[in-house]
């Protein structure tokens, strides 16, 4: 119970002063709140101003901010209908950074939210599929299924 009300008060402090967050930090809140969070109209409205600054923002994130946004977007937009767009804006940034080789991140989930709502972006699935192979030495089981999973979508 103490739980939602600390939750409600970083979700009034982000309304609020939205732009004192980094995209990166309101994903991470996002990702944090969403899967205990009520999904009242005010709760919403909050995600909705959330996920316009992370859609902004979009530049600033690497891929592994780019994989957090798209976990808390999955978490919220089950059917890809609460924010129209922002799919392909997170996918967009994932493809600026395709060449990127350092940064490790949860390339199976993101496959798996993906594949669908963005199912005809072969680019991106063929990029994924290179991060996959980067990944494959920290892969767990889980994580194969999860890939997996999200090819039998496209």
């Amino acid at each position: 119970v103490h739980e939602v009300q600390l939750f409600e008060a970083v979700l009034a402090h982000v309304s609020e002063h939205w732009y004192d967050y980094p995209a990166a930090c309101l994903a991470e809140i996002g990702l944090a709140l969403a899967p205990v969070m009520p999904t009242t109209e005010t709760v919403m409205d909050v995600y909705r101003r959330m996920f316009n600054q992370i859609r902004q923002d979009r530049d600033t994130l690497g891929l592994r901010e780019v994989g957090i946004a798209a976990r808390f977007m999955a978490e919220v937009d089950h059917k890809g209908e609460f924010m129209p767009g922002l799919a392909q804006a997170l996918s967009r940034r994932l493809m600026d950074l395709k060449d990127e080789t350092r940064e490790c991140y949860d390339v199976a989930r993101v496959a798996e939210i993906f594949s669908r709502r963005c199912p005809d972006e072969h680019a991106l699935f063929s990029t994924l599929c290179r991060h996959l192979h980067r990944h494959l030495g920290f892969f767990e089981p889980v994580d194969f299924v999860r890939f997996a999973r999200g090819g039998s979508c496209l």
